[in-house]
């Protein structure tokens, strides 16, 4: 093992109260301990930057630094900024309501020494990919179009550098969300594509809050996304694309109608790609949201 360090954690704080404690003693107590550990809280008005802290001084592990911000901040800066104080040669990104197995490092380090990727996406059992080890570029490029490579971001350690420029996430005009155009980024310069395949202890465990925010803008970069690249897809990987977005935008009108946020433009959007694209898979999705929102609400209620 290289004296210098290999990864950067990174982890962006916005009233985590409940969760952060565990994301932090997950991160310190890996296995694989070559790492530096950044949070950074952005003006978190529950118990979280207080349980940080108390947190850190018990452990005492010379690796993590806490820093703390005392403005909010959108998503773009939360996720940036903690890469610019870090010095590993691979970023791990993990959101703190998530957390790792104790091997999770240990498995990627031996698989980022082994194949070089510009990114690894590992285990989380909350979606089964279809690839298995190594991707090439050529066809993670398609597949990044085909919107089949779109890791959350703590199921994705990614390269810090590429010619000494930093990777970090779009503020401009990210797609549908902000990890995109990073990967994007990072195939474009031709970097391959490893899919942790070994099922050690080292699985990455998300909870994923219900935030209910359900635009039709995460729709319309998607859409812009696609379009933009259409002339690298064929015929068939385009209409791929396009009923794929139609999934998308099922899901989101379903819950907009259930939760009383309706938007005309994005549902005449969806009917439009209903049509043209005779997308039933699309339809089914949308029937199958709303019958599975209303039993859970009512449980909710009573």
């Amino acid at each position: 093992m290289t004296s210098k360090t290999f990864f950067s954690v990174v982890t962006e704080v916005f009233n985590r109260d409940r969760t952060i404690e565990k994301t932090i003693r997950s991160v310190l107590s890996q296995s694989f301990k070559n790492l530096e550990y950044i949070i950074v809280d952005f003006g978190s008005t529950d118990n979280s930057s207080s349980i940080i802290k108390n947190t850190l001084l018990e452990i005492n592990d010379c690796r993590a630094k806490f820093i703390q911000k005392k403005f909010e901040a959108n998503e773009f800066v939360r996720w940036n900024y903690p890469l610019k104080h870090i010095n590993g040669e691979y970023v791990v990104v993990i959101e703190g309501d998530d957390w790792f197995e104790n091997d999770h490092l240990k498995t990627a380090y031996e698989s980022l020494i082994k194949f070089n990727p510009g990114i690894y996406v590992g285990r989380s059992g909350k979606k089964k990919w279809q690839f298995d080890g190594l991707l090439k570029n050529n066809r993670a490029q398609i597949e990044m179009l085909k919107l089949n490579i779109l890791p959350a971001p703590s199921e994705t350690i990614f390269k810090r550098l590429n010619n000494d420029c930093s990777y970090s996430y779009n503020e401009v005009d990210y797609f549908y969300s902000p990890e995109i155009s990073l990967y994007d980024s990072i195939i474009m310069d031709g970097f391959d594509v490893y899919f942790e395949t070994k099922k050690n202890n080292n699985y990455i465990h998300r909870g994923v809050s219900n935030k209910k925010k359900f635009s039709s803008i995460k729709v319309n970069d998607l859409i812009f996304y696609v379009e933009k690249n259409k002339n690298k897809l064929s015929k068939d990987e385009y209409i791929y694309c396009q009923k794929t977005i139609g999934g998308v935008m099922a899901e989101n009108c379903a819950k907009q109608i259930f939760y009383f946020k309706f938007e005309i433009k994005l549902f005449k959007i969806f009917l439009s790609n209903l049509i043209k694209f005779k997308n039933i898979r699309a339809l089914k999705i949308f029937i199958y949201t709303l019958i599975y929102l209303c039993p859970k609400n009512h449980l909710k209620k009573k």
